[in-house]
């Protein structure tokens, strides 16, 4: 009887231990402020020693949070009184971390640390120097022996008289130990399903970019990505995979590539700890100099596993802030020819800048991509969102480019399929002060699978194509080869949105955005012609004003009668009209919430 209540007992404590636990640690949130790198790296340094001490943690995450914003504030805020609203930098599970036995978790994680980097397959098939390595980081320094004591040594402190170049430099070796830590948290947490980045960062492994120091980090990265198995059998129609270590395409020929082909073979028997990593949301402010190259993400683009990315702030390799193109990254080369293709079933970009030739070469390695939305974003936005004039973006060069792009497929296709061929879903937005400066869509017939459109009514108001003349007093924009022959009286400035569209259609959303004079024009013999035309359309819905408001001339009740009858008019069309629509685009909504809720939460 007593074994049977002691075991009872045990079974009720561990039951206990696990689900609290699993509360604890299910969503591993690691966040500072944006001012505040330092910060970030200690919390970095004290979720991979609790690990460390305490591998079964590992076994409950799910989801990793890297994240710098808010302001600087406490850093020890709770969620009570006056800052129930404040950003907090610490969590339940964080802090059990640091209350464990005292010093006692810290003392035999950095000893377990160590001893796991240096076994570790993926440290020794890169050929990372793990003295160096922990030498990087200055709360590791003493488990390599080269601390010199110094408060400075241990926690990036830094005097206020310090140097623009210090300061320069003491930034470089932050981001130089965050890229590090975070990669060995991948190491740790092989169940990770969902990776959430809200502060820049660099995956890519360039040699023209990355720094040596960074190198190491991002060659890890680089075969844990490269080891990614590809298990959804059926979706790929029982193929094997194109990448075994050392099939690598001839024109990769550099000895970075060389080096990670012979890394490749070293840990070819390794299950890769990302193989579970389904969803990768990158969440970074708008600002000029947050812009990054999309092969800041190759990690992301090469798995054969991730499903969704959620990204912001991505331009064309070729078009980095800098100015300067590096060429075909040695990384971007090898994951290509090891994962010739991506698994990304649903791609949102936001506030991304990318023309025809951007996101085609992102867009080709993606055969299952049936979800593209983008919200474009001038790379001249100022920090108050005003575009400088002239920034063009060719929308209809854009769409062509993705509607025709023939993908990497991972099995043999008798027929040749293009993107146009699988995207379901499309949707389309610009900040409302950056419209003018786009080139109009006038037909959307490449994508044949289309059945959701989401746009603004600007997609349809380009310029003159012979002329480059634009709406109102717009500045012109350059005339397009082809129209010489333009008639505007014949040809009109607005297509027609029945002839826009393509027969797979279903639901269609348009935000008029202040154009209220051009409805009429765009939804000309829409009742009429769209049974012929649009045969699976079942809702066609718009918002926004039908009307113009002169305040020098009407009155609130002329313009009531005004817009009552536009509603008439439109709905008389068969389509309906959102009088309390949302105040921007559903789409943008959805990604802005997803950028601060928890994925775990349903």
């Amino acid at each position: 009887m007593l074994t049977c209540k002691t075991a009872y007992l045990s079974s009720t404590d561990l039951i206990a231990q696990h689900n609290e636990h699993r509360r604890l640690f299910r969503h591993i949130k690691i966040r500072a402020p944006y001012t505040d790198t330092a910060y970030l790296i200690q919390t970095l340094v004290d979720y991979t020693l609790g690990i460390a001490a305490h591998p079964e943690i590992a076994r409950y995450a799910r989801t990793l949070t890297v994240a710098q914003d808010g302001e600087q504030k406490s850093l020890e805020l709770d969620e009570i009184g006056d800052n129930r609203d404040a950003p907090r930098y610490t969590n339940a599970g964080l802090e059990w971390i640091r209350k464990q036995d005292s010093g006692r978790t810290r003392s035999a994680g950095a000893g377990l640390l160590f001893e796991a980097v240096v076994d570790s397959p993926w440290f020794r098939a890169a050929g990372v120097d793990t003295t160096a390595w922990f030498g990087r980081v200055r709360q590791f320094k003493s488990l390599v022996g080269i601390d010199d004591g110094s408060q400075s040594q241990r926690d990036y402190s830094m005097s206020d008289d310090a140097s623009w170049e210090e300061r320069d430099m003491m930034k470089a070796e932050m981001e130089v130990a965050v890229m590090q830590l975070v990669v060995l948290l991948f190491t740790q947490l092989d169940k990770l399903q969902t990776l959430i980045l809200r502060r820049k960062a660099d995956l890519s492994a360039d040699p023209g970019i990355a720094s040596d120091q960074l190198r190491d980090s991002q060659r890890v990265l680089e075969l844990m990505v490269a080891r990614i198995e590809d298990d959804d059998i059926s979706r790929t129609m029982g193929s094997h995979k194109l990448a075994e270590a050392g099939h690598i395409t001839e024109d990769v020929t550099t000895s970075h590539t060389k080096a990670s082909v012979l890394a490749l073979r070293a840990c070819g028997h390794l299950t890769s700890p990302l193989n579970n990593l389904r969803e990768v949301r990158t969440d970074i402010e708008k600002r000029p100099e947050n812009f990054m190259a999309t092969r800041a993400l190759d990690a992301v683009f090469a798995s054969s596993r991730v499903r969704n990315v959620f990204a912001t702030c991505l331009i064309a390799d070729e078009e980095e802030p800098a100015g300067e193109y590096h060429g075909p990254s040695p990384s971007s080369a090898l994951l290509k020819s090891v994962q010739p293709y991506s698994g990304i079933e649903r791609l949102e970009l936001y506030g991304s800048a990318l023309g025809p030739a951007g996101i085609a070469g992102l867009v080709h390695r993606m055969p299952f991509l049936k979800v593209l939305r983008c919200m474009h974003e001038p790379k001249t936005t100022g920090f108050y969102g005003s575009a400088a004039a002239g920034s063009e973006w060719d929308l209809d060069g854009f769409l062509k480019a993705v509607a025709t792009a023939r993908p990497v497929m991972p099995y043999a296709s008798p027929v040749p399929q293009t993107l146009g061929d699988s995207i379901t879903d499309l949707g389309i937005a610009l900040p409302l002060e950056n419209y003018p400066y786009t080139t109009a869509v006038w037909s959307l017939h490449n994508f044949t699978a289309l059945k959701r459109l989401e746009v603004g009514a600007w997609v349809f108001i380009g310029p003159n194509p012979a002329s480059g003349e634009r709406l109102g007093h717009l500045k012109p924009s350059p005339p397009r080869p082809g129209f010489e022959k333009w008639d505007r009286k014949k040809d009109g400035q607005i297509p027609k949105l029945v002839d826009v569209l393509p027969p797979s259609i279903e639901e269609v959303f348009i935000e008029l955005e202040g154009h209220c004079d051009i409805w009429r024009r765009l939804f000309q013999g829409f009742a009429a012609e769209r049974a012929e035309k649009l045969p699976s359309l079942k809702r066609c819905a718009v918002w926004g004003d039908l009307e113009n408001f002169d305040y020098r001339t009407d009155t609130q009740e002329g313009y009531n009668l005004r817009e009552t009858a536009a509603i008439a008019e439109l709905e008389g069309q068969g389509v309906e009209y959102m009088k309390d629509g949302p105040h921007q685009h559903f789409w943008i909504t959805e990604f802005e919430n997803r950028a601060i809720e928890d994925p775990l939460s349903h």
